[in-house]
């Protein structure tokens, strides 16, 4: 999986990723995972990923797949 940058010197941070995604909520949990969630969903649409590229990512994805599903 390709690293998610802003410029070629700078990661993408978590404050990034919820700027990319403003209908989403992002956090570090305990152990470090970051997590988000779409409020109102039903049902909770929640995903996860060990960096926060990998974040950003798992949000596209799901994203897309609920895209597909919408009228």
């Amino acid at each position: 999986m390709d690293l998610v940058k802003l410029d070629s010197m700078t990661e993408i941070t978590l404050s990034d990723v919820q700027d990319r995604h403003p209908h989403w909520h992002v956090w570090t949990g305990v152990t470090g995972i970051f997590y988000a969630r779409r409020p109102l969903t039903s049902p909770p649409r929640v995903v996860r990923g060990s960096s926060p590229a990998e974040l950003d990512h798992a949000i596209t994805r799901d994203e897309k797949a609920h895209a597909a599903l919408q009228w």
